[in-house]
């Protein structure tokens, strides 16, 4: 995986990352509101010997109490001199809870006993600071040994009592809050790699061109369910997707201008009926006739996108019940089209037969283009069949529905087979462009309705140039 790769799913979960980053900041902040301040006061004890006057009495005295006075911050957390504390400032507790409360240190190679109490008091907090002070000297004395002289051989002092504190020790809201926020943020950057690793769904030009090494033809945003763009919003935006698409494709053969194309889809839910349909009447703009050929026998779509009759079709030509002039329907303008009218007890059989190849060669003489809308290549062989009929395939790809591993399926079922693959469609991909109240105000009338029943032209074909001034692919 390139480093740009992540970098990009960062930008792409940009939204992702500024919210949970700001929910993050709000559940600090509501947090660190529930917490009640707590103060800190501590007091000092000074350990000494006593008793010592000669100098290896002093140096005894001193090791003496340098090596007890650890003790004595242990001693200050137990029972017996908490247990007095609590008798003495009546408090509602037990040593054992209080104790959580008092934090007893020794600083390096020094004789002092820090004594910090923390509670929601400030004016609590320094009397329990001093009453375990007082307390500690207490019971430090009285378990201290003492000399034949009747004298214990430490001395303790409280030498800095403790004073009410001013102002609250904690909680550090602000550094609760930015927690928060930075534990959202790394959240949003998990879910965005995440999404990278695990989402294989393909959603951009880019993804494609990144995963499959074919070129990409185009790009169609997503438009009205049962619609087509350039019957219905011939001036939309999505209408423009498609003419460029079809200027681009007219080119994209080797060694001139494509007449025969088939259409197929990398998975099951890119549907490529309707883009074949937009694909025609765009050609058509140009003057050339079009015909569209519905070459998916199982589920066939083409007749209800289009609003024609099916009683006569692809499966009755190849079946000689019906001659290619009574099975081809007069759409509009000069687009022609072949449903698939009353199905076939073995398409795949139907569609690799020779009379499959003859009709295909007989329309590639009487139109401009034809194109072949057949199922998806991973559902059926269909696609593989009749791609070898026609002069190259394209594949549709559904944005945010077609995953790498299915669009890799399709590409090497295509190659295994020889199929040539003139490039890559992604379908209802989200582009930039006019709004849709801007597409509705710009929109013309819609196209007429379908025409009766009507064959290909006689004559031989006529000889158009198409968009000749459109650059090659």
């Amino acid at each position: 995986m390139d480093p740009k790769d992540y970098w990009k799913a960062l930008r792409k979960s940009w939204i992702v990352l500024v919210a949970l980053t700001l929910v993050g900041g709000i559940v600090g902040y509501g947090f660190a509101s529930t917490l009640a301040d707590s103060y800190k006061s501590e007091s000092s004890l000074f350990v000494a010997s006593s008793g010592n006057t000669s100098g290896s009495d002093l140096l005894q005295g001193s090791t003496f109490t340098q090596n007890v006075v650890q003790s004595y911050a242990e001693l200050a957390t137990t029972s017996s001199v908490l247990t007095p504390v609590i008798a003495e400032l009546n408090l509602d507790t037990t040593p054992t809870k209080l104790a959580r409360q008092i934090d007893a240190q020794v600083p390096l190679n020094t004789v002092f006993v820090n004594i910090t109490v923390t509670d929601s008091s400030a004016t609590r907090a320094a009397s329990i600071s001093n009453s375990v002070a007082r307390s500690l000297r207490s019971v430090a004395t009285d378990l201290a040994p003492t000399s034949s002289s009747g004298k214990a051989p430490v001395a303790i002092s409280i030498v800095a009592p403790a004073l009410v504190p001013q102002n609250p020790s904690g909680p550090n809201r602000h550094l609760i809050e930015i927690s928060a926020a930075l534990i959202g943020l790394v959240v949003g950057i998990l879910y965005a790699i995440g999404r990278l690793l695990f989402d294989t769904r393909l959603r951009t030009v880019d993804d494609l061109q990144a995963r499959s090494g074919v070129p990409v033809i185009g790009a169609t945003r997503r438009g009205a369910a049962g619609q087509l763009a350039l019957r219905d919003a011939p001036d939309s935006a999505l209408a423009e997707d498609v003419r460029r698409i079809s200027a681009t494709l007219r080119f994209a053969g080797d060694g001139g201008l494509l007449r025969t194309l088939t259409l197929t889809s990398a998975s099951r839910t890119g549907e490529s009926s309707g883009l074949a349909l937009d694909l025609a009447l765009a050609v058509a703009e140009r003057g050339a006739r079009v015909l569209v050929i519905d070459a998916d026998l199982r589920a066939p779509s083409l007749a209800r996108l289009a609003s024609v009759d099916d009683r006569a079709g692809l499966s009755d030509v190849l079946a000689e019940s019906a001659t290619l002039e009574e099975a081809t329907t007069h759409w509009t303008g000069s687009v022609d089209l072949l449903t698939t009218g009353g199905g076939h007890s073995n398409p795949h059989f139907a569609l690799g037969s020779n009379a499959m190849g003859a009709l295909v060669r007989e329309v590639a003489a009487a139109y401009d283009l034809v194109i072949v809308q057949t199922a998806s290549v991973l559902d059926y062989a269909d696609a593989l069949t009749i791609g070898h009929l026609t002069d190259a395939t394209a594949v549709t790809v559904r944005s945010r529905s077609t995953n790498r591993r299915q669009l890799r399926s399709a590409l090497d079922s295509l190659e295994n087979a020889k199929t040539p693959v003139v490039g890559l469609v992604l379908t209802d991909a989200k582009l930039g462009g006019r709004t849709r109240r801007q597409e509705q105000t710009g929109r013309s009338a819609p196209l007429p309705a379908a025409a009766p029943t009507a064959g290909p032209s006689d004559g031989a074909h006529a000889d158009r140039s198409v968009d000749d001034g459109v650059a090659a692919r």
